[in-house]
């Protein structure tokens, strides 16, 4: 039977770690449900941002508020971690573990970046400041027909890539599904938008892995077929993949997802009727991609700087919601109500949309 590591009631439903007892950093803070989480899952999430280390050169502990009662948390690969604070120690002569990694936003927004390439994620004080024109104000100074033509562009960039990852994934690669499906972008193509170079941002092996790629950015090997709200489920990071002994699997980053955890993608393991497998070494996702997408992940949703590096155009989610749906009803009237204007309105999402209007330099 799997060990309840017994902790302090602190820090509910968040397991955080910290890397020192006196002022130590906090390495992670990592949700999840009152029944705690695999001791093996906080390792993976604490490698992908720490590096790989090796556990036996540290002492996990837990304490009390002021620290005057701790408590040694002695755990195998089956046990469990419930929420709490917790502090990592190192063995004497073992340097304290701590962030190696730099984190990078998801799906990047707006013009002004705030990450430095070549170091860590810094904030330009005047875009830090400056109080961005509401993406509703903008709607209103551009005329139908460029909302149109930017999401005509959207259309003919994506209808290959989606086309491809459909042939060779065939329907949602976690629940089988066949409807209500969506190719999502591993490493998202809005780094590939030429503003201010926002590519040569990313670290150069990824630049890498993905000109080594037919289609680059586009390529099936950048894409994986989900159902619609697990694809947008992932572009926010909820969860992600990890491979593992020739299979990728699902890894829950919040909460929400908690009920894939742990899913076997087998769509190495289909046989076609020509006897070849639907996902190849040649044709499956990219692992190093996969990997980022991971490590973003963990970042986005477990080491939360007060700093805010998804360089979002608006605080406020649901006023850009309200503004989406501003801009399919224009693109839907612009075509009469057609079938062709419907299907061209579904394509605006919070993403395009902010795509649309950075091209026009608003």
């Amino acid at each position: 039977m799997a060990n309840l590591a017994s902790v302090p009631t602190h820090d509910s439903c968040v397991i955080s770690i910290r890397n020192a007892m006196e002022d130590g950093k906090k390495l992670l803070a990592i949700p999840c449900g009152p029944s705690g989480k695999a001791w093996t899952r906080v390792l993976l999430f604490l490698s992908s941002v720490c590096g790989d280390f090796d556990p036996s050169c540290y002492s996990l502990k837990t304490a009390n508020e002021t620290n005057t009662a701790v408590t040694d948390v002695h755990l195998s690969e089956f046990d469990i971690l419930f929420p709490g604070r917790y502090y990592l120690i190192p063995n004497e002569g073992v340097q304290p573990l701590d962030v190696i990694h730099q984190p990078f936003p998801i799906i990047p927004k707006g013009k002004n970046s705030r990450l430095t390439s070549g170091s860590s994620s810094s904030i330009d004080s005047s875009s830090a400041t400056k109080k961005r024109k509401p993406v509703g104000a903008i709607l209103n100074d551009i005329d139908d027909s460029v909302l149109v033509d930017g999401v005509v562009e959207i259309n003919n960039r994506t209808n290959l890539f989606e086309k491809e990852i459909i042939a060779r994934d065939n329907h949602c690669v976690i629940t089988k599904e066949y409807v209500s499906t969506q190719a999502a972008h591993i490493l998202s193509q809005s780094w590939w938008r030429d503003f201010e170079n926002r590519k040569d941002l990313l670290p150069q092996s990824i630049r890498d892995a993905v000109s080594e790629l037919r289609g680059g950015v586009n390529s099936v090997r950048n894409g994986i077929l989900l159902r619609t709200d697990l694809a947008a489920a992932f572009d926010r990071g909820y969860f992600s993949f990890k491979f593992y002994n020739d299979h990728f699997y699902f890894i829950a980053i919040t909460t929400e997802y908690e009920y894939f955890d742990g899913c076997q993608l087998d769509e190495n393991l289909r046989i076609r009727w020509n006897n070849s497998s639907w996902w190849s070494p040649e044709t499956r996702p990219s692992k190093s991609l996969v990997e980022f997408h991971f490590r973003n992940s963990v970042f986005q949703h477990m080491k939360r700087s007060e700093e805010d590096n998804d360089m979002e155009w608006s605080d406020n989610e649901g006023f850009l919601n309200n503004s989406v749906l501003i801009a399919r009803t224009r693109v839907e009237e612009f075509f009469d109500g057609s079938q062709v204007g419907i299907s061209l309105a579904k394509l605006i999402t919070n993403d395009t949309l902010v795509d649309i209007l950075e091209g026009e330099n608003l």
